[in-house]
């Protein structure tokens, strides 16, 4: 495959915008993902579509850019670039111009206005909501279509280093071959890993591939311990958004005996209906505010064996549910500068793959924001890098997942690890953690790697189970990591020490 200026890794959101800017500046460019263009991914796979945070036209104020840069700020709890952050907002209208140019309708009342909202920790309503995902894909398969770019059906293996460099990527073609596609600038847009968690609320199969073959090649991460919990309703497999605007409803949120889980949690009502207000302001759990016990009733009543009951309302309509946490989003990743260049020369990051912009806590719509600038921004600084490196020096040897390749089948040991390791993903790394929990999960990820790399792969066919595996118990490492070094509880970091367990009530 001839080495293209640009390789870009995923086609979602952030990596269709990057090809687009590489394409308008004259670089070849090579998109690669797994499924087709504006098909997979968080990006558009919500059936509710998504909001995306903006300030257009008269609304850039002064006044109101910095409002939106202080929310940002507050939002990350100290954890956040300022200066990334301030970039989203003053670039967050011309991007939002742009998806009304590509097709990207959104919402508007009966007025033809856009219709506001407030996104999760935010006191302005200044995201625009998306019409639907069959307008998103349609809208961005339509600027694919028109790119000169080529797009390849294929599964990322590994970076491509040399010389303390990223020069492409090896990928597993359709054919079962591992091949190296050199590339003067790599771009990742492989998204998060919110779905090496059971239960999930993204693609299930999102399991940090990226994030894992950026920090083998040596790229900085940071903030991976902040990790997007929502409180959820599980009825057989499916897995939906707990409507938070109905908790303050009599008896919905209840035991098997029919009582009010909340009761136990608080001292009296007036501090239960404070909290239950709080929790109302943001989906994604957060211990910055009251609220944080509701979600600790939940996540122990779970752990105790009795999870929760989510009954109908006084209008019925709804199935009685059981009440749980699923993951949603990172809300860390690579390291990356005001350009989208990580601390590995030659790799670039956008969208949830990149960290920075958003901090502990952030604000609803912003990681779309997110996607759009950086991803713009990358788009520009790869194909400017690119045009500066003169040579590309071949790939030298084979990629490491070659070296477990077994002259045994597998079987189904791999497809047995993964929900294994899920599942235990989210006992440990859920909403309550401590130090026990982490250092047990730390040995069993460990374990789990072990086995892995001696069951090995024997064949094409079985390369990408075992690829998706070796991400999800690497990943979990990583963020054990991270969770381990950061001793304080903030944001949807709840660290759960001694002396705080003698003070949670009794489930």
């Amino acid at each position: 495959m001839q080495a293209p200026d640009v390789l870009i890794l995923g086609a979602g959101a952030a990596g269709i915008r990057a090809a687009m800017t590489s394409c308008a500046l004259g670089a070849s460019v090579t998109v690669i993902d797994r499924v087709p263009p504006g098909s997979g991914g968080a990006s558009f796979s919500n059936p509710n579509a998504w909001g995306i945070q903006a300030l257009c036209g008269k609304e850039r104020t002064p006044e109101a850019m910095r409002a939106f840069h202080e929310e940002i700020l507050d939002a990350g709890l100290g954890c956040c670039d300022a200066r990334l952050a301030q970039i989203l907002v003053e670039e967050s209208g011309p991007r939002l111009e742009d998806l009304l140019h590509y097709g990207v309708r959104f919402k508007r009342d009966e007025t033809g206005r856009p219709i506001r909202a407030k996104g999760c920790f935010s006191s302005i309503p200044r995201a625009f909501l998306a019409e639907s995902t069959d307008n998103l894909r349609e809208a961005f398969g339509s600027v694919v279509r028109k790119l000169s770019s080529r797009m390849v059906h294929a599964i990322p293996v590994e970076l491509i280093l040399r010389d303390g460099r990223c020069c492409g990527c090896w990928i597993l073609g359709t054919d079962g071959e591992i091949l190296p596609v050199r590339a003067r600038s790599t771009i990742l847009c492989l998204g998060g890993g919110a779905g090496a968690f059971d239960p999930c609320l993204c693609p299930p199969n999102q399991f940090g591939e990226g994030l894992v073959m950026a920090e083998q090649a040596g790229a900085v991460l940071t903030n991976l311990e902040f990790i997007q919990f929502m409180l959820a309703l599980k009825r057989d497999r499916a897995v939906h958004f707990l409507p938070v605007q109905a908790l303050g409803q009599s008896k919905r949120l209840r035991n098997e005996r029919g009582d009010e889980v909340l009761a136990r949690f608080f001292r009296n009502a007036s501090q239960r209906d404070r909290a239950i207000e709080q929790r109302k302001s943001h989906y994604p759990f957060s211990c910055r505010d009251r609220s944080y016990r509701i979600d600790l009733a939940v996540a122990l009543k779970g752990r105790a064996g009795h999870p929760p009951i989510w009954a109908p309302g006084p209008n019925g309509g709804d199935a009685t549910a059981t009440v749980c946490h699923a993951a949603h989003a990172l809300n860390g990743g690579l390291r990356i500068d005001e350009n989208g260049a990580t601390t590995l020369p030659g790799l670039f990051a956008a969208g949830e793959a990149a960290a920075g912009p958003h901090g502990a806590d952030r604000l609803g719509g912003c990681m779309m924001t997110a996607t759009q600038v950086f991803g713009h921004r990358a788009g520009e600084a790869a194909a400017r890098g690119a045009r500066r490196l003169r040579s590309l020096p071949e790939p030298s040897g084979a990629p490491e997942v070659a070296r477990y390749r077994s002259v045994r089948s597998p079987g189904e040991e791999i497809e047995d690890l993964i929900p294994r390791a899920r599942r235990q993903m989210m006992h440990h790394l859920g909403i309550i953690r401590d130090v026990g929990g982490l250092t047990s999960f730390r040995e069993k990820a460990r374990a789990h790697e072990k086995d892995l790399l001696e069951i090995g792969w024997s064949s094409p066919e079985d390369l990408p189970s075992f690829l998706q595996a070796r991400s999800l118990v690497r990943l979990g490492q990583m963020i054990g990591k991270h969770a381990l070094e950061r001793t304080a509880s903030l944001g949807p970091h709840f660290r759960l020490k001694r002396m705080d367990a003698s003070r949670l009530p009794a489930v």
